[in-house]
Protein backbone atom coordinates (compact mmCIF):
# COMPACT_ATOMS: atom_id res chain seq x y z
CA UNK A 1 0.00 0.00 0.00
CA UNK A 2 1.37 3.66 -0.93
CA UNK A 3 2.07 5.30 2.10
CA UNK A 4 0.85 8.76 0.35
CA UNK A 5 -2.89 9.71 2.17
CA UNK A 6 -3.98 11.18 -0.90
CA UNK A 7 -3.69 8.34 -3.28
CA UNK A 8 -4.98 5.91 -0.99
CA UNK A 9 -8.58 7.50 -0.62
CA UNK A 10 -8.64 7.87 -3.94
CA UNK A 11 -8.04 4.61 -4.56
CA UNK A 12 -10.56 3.74 -1.80
CA UNK A 13 -12.88 6.27 -3.46
CA UNK A 14 -12.48 4.59 -6.92
CA UNK A 15 -12.94 1.07 -5.24
CA UNK A 16 -16.82 2.13 -4.33
CA UNK A 17 -16.66 -0.30 -1.41
CA UNK A 18 -19.82 -0.77 0.19
CA UNK A 19 -17.55 -1.85 3.68
CA UNK A 20 -14.27 -1.02 4.42
CA UNK A 21 -12.52 -3.28 7.59
CA UNK A 22 -9.97 -1.78 9.67
CA UNK A 23 -8.03 -4.29 11.11
CA UNK A 24 -6.85 -2.04 14.17
CA UNK A 25 -7.42 1.72 14.71
CA UNK A 26 -5.32 4.11 16.39
CA UNK A 27 -1.72 2.58 15.90
CA UNK A 28 -0.85 4.28 12.97
CA UNK A 29 -2.07 8.03 12.15
CA UNK A 30 -2.81 7.22 8.26
CA UNK A 31 -5.33 4.52 9.21
CA UNK A 32 -6.75 6.63 11.60
CA UNK A 33 -7.01 9.90 8.81
CA UNK A 34 -8.61 7.43 6.23
CA UNK A 35 -11.34 6.39 9.10
CA UNK A 36 -11.89 9.80 9.54
CA UNK A 37 -13.01 10.62 6.29
CA UNK A 38 -16.08 8.00 5.87
CA UNK A 39 -15.11 6.88 2.84
CA UNK A 40 -17.27 3.76 2.69
CA UNK A 41 -21.03 3.71 3.76
CA UNK A 42 -20.27 0.78 6.48
CA UNK A 43 -17.11 1.28 8.87
CA UNK A 44 -15.60 -1.72 11.09
CA UNK A 45 -12.92 -2.18 13.28
CA UNK A 46 -11.25 -5.59 14.49
CA UNK A 47 -9.46 -6.37 17.32
CA UNK A 48 -6.25 -5.69 15.92
CA UNK A 49 -6.34 -3.13 18.73
CA UNK A 50 -8.70 -4.82 21.21
CA UNK A 51 -10.40 -1.76 22.54
CA UNK A 52 -13.66 0.60 21.50
CA UNK A 53 -12.14 3.23 18.92
CA UNK A 54 -13.98 5.74 20.86
CA UNK A 55 -15.73 7.06 17.30
CA UNK A 56 -18.86 6.56 17.26
CA UNK A 57 -19.79 8.63 14.36
CA UNK A 58 -16.65 6.98 12.26
CA UNK A 59 -16.81 2.82 13.08
CA UNK A 60 -20.26 1.34 12.83
CA UNK A 61 -19.63 -2.11 14.09
CA UNK A 62 -16.58 -4.00 15.91
CA UNK A 63 -15.69 -7.12 14.73
CA UNK A 64 -14.80 -9.74 17.06
CA UNK A 65 -15.28 -13.29 18.29
CA UNK A 66 -17.47 -14.28 21.24
CA UNK A 67 -14.46 -15.99 22.87
CA UNK A 68 -13.09 -12.47 23.30
CA UNK A 69 -15.80 -11.19 24.74
CA UNK A 70 -16.88 -10.82 28.32
CA UNK A 71 -20.35 -10.91 29.62
CA UNK A 72 -21.92 -7.34 28.53
CA UNK A 73 -19.09 -6.35 26.33
CA UNK A 74 -21.40 -4.63 24.06
CA UNK A 75 -21.37 -1.63 26.57
CA UNK A 76 -17.51 -1.40 26.24
CA UNK A 77 -17.60 -0.09 22.78
CA UNK A 78 -19.06 2.86 20.97
CA UNK A 79 -19.40 0.77 17.40
CA UNK A 80 -22.43 -2.26 17.65
CA UNK A 81 -20.17 -5.33 18.58
CA UNK A 82 -20.34 -7.98 15.92
CA UNK A 83 -19.10 -11.30 17.39
CA UNK A 84 -18.78 -14.62 15.93
CA UNK A 85 -18.70 -18.10 16.96
CA UNK A 86 -15.07 -18.49 15.77
CA UNK A 87 -11.84 -16.56 16.75
CA UNK A 88 -9.67 -15.40 13.75
CA UNK A 89 -6.45 -14.19 12.86
CA UNK A 90 -5.78 -11.78 10.20
CA UNK A 91 -1.88 -12.52 10.08
CA UNK A 92 -2.79 -15.89 9.03
CA UNK A 93 -4.20 -14.68 5.40
CA UNK A 94 -0.73 -12.42 4.39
Amino acid sequence: MPNNLEQICQQVIDDRLDVLIFPELGMDATTLCIAGLRLAPIQCMAWGQPVTSGLPAIIDYFLSSELMEPVNGQYHYTGKPCTFAWCWDFLSYY
